[in-house]
C-alpha cells in the first residue's frame, strides 16, 4: 500500500494556536496546502 509518487507519505502533527489545538493528519502534498489555508483561515477569524 507505498505510494511511492508522493515527496512523502504521510505528515501528521499538531498544530498549538491559542486557545485552540488543531490536530491533523495528511496524506498528500495537496492535503498539506489545504491544511495550510485552513489555518491561516483559523488564526485570522481569533
Amino acid at each position: 500500500m507505498s505510494k511511492t509518487t508522493n515527496s512523502f507519505n504521510k505528515l501528521a502533527g499538531e498544530v498549538v494556536y491559542k486557545p485552540k489545538k488543531i490536530k491533523f493528519e495528511v496524506n498528500t502534498f495537496e492535503d498539506a496546502l489545504l491544511l495550510i489555508d485552513d489555518i491561516k483561515l483559523m488564526c485570522s477569524e481569533i
